[in-house]
């Protein structure tokens, strides 16, 4: 079973706080995390926020959605071959 990595950083930056990439068992429940703290960034204007949830949650696989500046990625874990 695949498991996800999700987190967010500045473009091109590693994250800031390592602590703020989590791991998945499952695509929706990376999903679930980064929507959850995209609506907990109050400097984000609501329909950029709004845009990348939906763009998150459209997903069907790794990818990446920006907002505020951030890229709001999830991938495969590490050592996930998949």
């Amino acid at each position: 079973m695949p498991r996800y990595a999700a987190g967010w950083n500045q473009p091109g930056y590693l994250p800031d706080d390592p602590g703020s990439v989590g791991e998945f068992d499952s695509l929706a429940d990376a999903q679930a995390y980064l929507v959850g703290e995209l609506d907990r960034a109050d400097d984000i204007a609501d329909g950029e926020r709004a845009a990348a949830a939906s763009g998150l949650n459209s997903l069907t696989g790794p990818g990446t959605a920006y907002a505020g500046g951030w890229a709001w990625w999830i991938q495969n874990a590490e050592g996930d071959a998949r």
